[in-house]
């Protein structure tokens, strides 16, 4: 009888080295960021030792089966883990309307707010074969793309109606994104907003502030290379001749020139309205006349840069106008 139970513990603890084993590949080196990657239910995939993906289960398929002519389309719904330096966290999607997923791992970085990815579902695999039958568990694959996200620091959103207006104001995120900081507290504060035609905002803020962590779908074509000692100067006219005015200029260079220091030399990528919006939609209940949105990715470089120079297009301020600017660090 020992013995029996000396074998049966024995296997059981083959079982449990060999269930590790298959959980935590010895290969930890699977995929690359922007691969279009595949997974089934319960494999753990890494990017890097530190890096990893799951996929836990799926919850829901209510998919049009690919013979039939369904009035709604249907969609899946599931569940991934992600794991990196130390941390997890459980992100929820549905293929009809959460496919990009925005998380944060607090790894190297040169900022405080940790590394952010952005994961995206591609398509999910096999396709419903009818109404009746369902698919197997161990039959799913989920397709996805893992990349790197980046986090807009202090945009400033500022609203002048021709006459004291309420509204609301809001962001839609198509491309995946979340606020991570605001001021006053989004969105519960930004509704129903009181703003008078010199821009105060309910009798106490100058302007809307947030941060948000984006997918990095920015242009870095066209843009202008400025000695460190010169950015004051730059900005002040680069700002004034998208159409910033003085009070919107004064707040950006009172901001960041003094948080621009450590390098001898800037690559500043200019990001407009149109660029803008494909990334963040700003929703105003009160529609505006003129919208003027501006980002400027900036990175380090060592030395000048010869670029293309970007054109400036006109703005003009028209009825009810808002302006936005932020940064993006590189």
């Amino acid at each position: 009888m020992k013995r029996v139970i000396i074998f049966v513990l024995y296997m059981i603890m083959v079982l449990l080295i060999s269930t590790s084993c298959n959980l935590n590949p010895a290969n930890k080196d699977q995929f690359d960021l922007r691969d279009t990657v595949t997974v089934s239910v319960g494999e753990k995939l890494y990017e890097n030792e530190n890096l990893w993906v799951r996929l836990d289960k799926i919850t829901e398929d209510s998919r049009c089966p690919e013979d039939l002519q369904c009035y709604m389309p249907g969609r899946v719904a599931g569940q991934f883990t992600v794991g990196g330096w130390g941390s997890l966290e459980i992100l929820k999607f549905a293929t009809d309307t959460l496919n990009s997923l925005m998380f944060t791992v607090p790894g190297e970085s040169d900022f405080p707010d940790g590394s952010t990815y952005i994961l995206t579902i591609i398509d999910v695999s096999p396709e419903r074969p009818d109404l009746e039958n369902s698919i197997p568990r161990g039959d799913y694959r989920v397709h996805f793309v893992l990349e790197e996200g980046i986090v807009v620091y202090k945009p400033n959103i500022y609203l002048y109606p021709k006459m004291i207006s309420k509204m609301d104001v809001s962001f839609t995120f198509p491309q995946g994104g979340n606020v991570t900081v605001s001021n006053p507290s989004y969105p519960e504060e930004w509704q129903n907003i009181k703003v008078n035609s010199s821009g105060k905002i309910d009798g106490q803020h100058d302007f809307l502030f947030y941060e948000a962590a984006l997918p990095d779908k920015w242009q870095y074509e066209e843009g202008w290379a400025v000695k460190q000692a010169g950015l004051k100067t730059f900005f002040e006219d680069n700002l004034k001749a998208y159409g910033f005015n003085n009070r919107e200029i004064i707040d950006f260079t009172d901001y960041w020139i003094p948080r621009l220091k450590n390098s001898p030399y800037y690559a500043i990528y200019p990001q407009h309205t149109v660029k803008i919006d494909e990334v963040v939609e700003l929703n105003i209940s009160k529609n505006p006349k003129s919208i003027l949105r501006l980002f400027y990715v900036i990175k380090d470089i060592p030395e000048f840069e010869d670029m293309p120079i970007p054109m400036i297009p006109e703005f003009e301020r028209k009825g009810f106008t808002v302006t936005e600017w932020g940064v993006i660090l590189k």
